[in-house]
C-alpha cells in the first residue's frame, strides 16, 4: 500500500527504503544493509516505542519519561503483551511471527 501510494507522485524513488522500513521494524537486531540510514533509525524508534527506551537502546529515563508525557502510549503496551500472550497459547512452539533476528 505505501509502495502505492508513493508512486502516485513524484516520490517513486522513496519506495524500496519504506518497503524495507516496513519489512525490518520487528527485527531485533540490527539492521544492515540497503537504506540502513533510514531503516536503522525506524527500527530503533519502533523498538523504543515498544520498551521505553529500556534496557535495549540506552535511552535516558528522563527523555523516555518526557516522550511518554507527550506521546502517551494510549494502551499500545498493553494491548502488544494480550497479542503476545494469546499467540503464545495458540501457538506455544512457534515464533512470533512478526519478529525478525
Amino acid at each position: 500500500m505505501a509502495c502505492g501510494h508513493l508512486a502516485e507522485d513524484a516520490r517513486r524513488s522513496w519506495s524500496r527504503p519504506v518497503e524495507l522500513m516496513i519489512l525490518m521494524h520487528h527485527k531485533l537486531l540490527p539492521y544492515r544493509g540497503e537504506a540502513e540510514n533510514l531503516v536503522e533509525p525506524f527500527r530503533r524508534a519502533d523498538l523504543c516505542d515498544l520498551t521505553r527506551g529500556r534496557p535495549l537502546l540506552g535511552v535516558e529515563r528522563a527523555f523516555a519519561d518526557a516522550l511518554e508525557q507527550r506521546f502517551p502510549d494510549a494502551g499500545f503496551r498493553r494491548r502488544m503483551v494480550q497479542l503476545v500472550l494469546r499467540w503464545a497459547r495458540v501457538h506455544p512452539s512457534s515464533p512470533l511471527p512478526m519478529v525478525r533476528v
